[in-house]
């Protein structure tokens, strides 16, 4: 490590800063002060890192779900009001991706190439993602020869009634979520107003004569 920052020292830091560019330079200007003073600091800084990478991965994924479930019910409302307004299938979901996120775009131009090729109905029955739900309904719709429009609907409605009961769930647990600021905020400010006179009291008879206390 002395090397190391012996060789940095010589050379400057404009061949880092050309190699690495200004944030991973003041990265490597940290870690490197930080191994001269600590290497247990080092480590331990660097294991904070990769936790703080890893979650923020995990949220930016969980985002990304969530956004995809919602282009999924946005897609099924678009398609419902095109094939009510007499689109065919196709139509409304060339219609219905306008503006959605590019995951669900490209599985329905997918759909939409499998279709000319093999036919919508098996298309419809062989599609996998996010939108397998929606798409097997659609199959089983065009297979039995029921309306696609009803089953577009009986999706929406499924997944509102869901979506409502997540939300209601969340609304239940929000009480338990509030314990921990209410333990950690609210708690100790409320044990000082009212054990704090009695303690001061109590200290102030015990230590008065000693320590004046006011």
């Amino acid at each position: 490590m002395t090397v190391v920052v012996a060789v940095v020292g010589v050379l400057g830091w404009e061949p880092v800063l050309d190699r690495l560019g200004r944030r991973s330079s003041v990265g490597v200007a940290t870690a490197l002060a930080l191994a001269t003073l600590s290497l247990r600091l080092l480590v331990l800084l660097v294991g904070v890192s990769l936790i703080v990478r890893l979650v923020r991965q995990v949220s930016q994924r969980r985002r990304v779900d969530r956004q995809a479930d919602r282009d999924v019910a946005v897609l099924a409302r678009g398609m419902y009001v095109a094939v009510s307004a007499g689109l065919s299938v196709t139509a409304a979901l060339s219609v219905a991706t306008i503006g959605l996120s590019t995951a669900i775009d490209d599985e329905v131009r997918t759909l939409i190439r499998a279709a000319r090729r093999d036919g919508m109905a098996l298309a419809l029955a062989e599609a996998p993602g996010r939108c397998g739900k929606l798409f097997g309904l659609l199959a089983r719709a065009q297979g039995t020869g029921a309306s696609v429009a009803d089953a577009i609907a009986g999706y929406v409605d499924e997944q509102r009634e869901s979506h409502r009961l997540e939300v209601t769930e969340a609304a239940r647990r929000l009480p338990i979520k509030l314990t921990v600021p209410l333990a950690l905020l609210i708690l100790p400010g409320f044990v000082v107003l009212t054990v704090g006179p009695s303690v001061l009291e109590s200290a102030r008879r015990l230590l008065g004569p000693v320590f004046p206390i006011p």
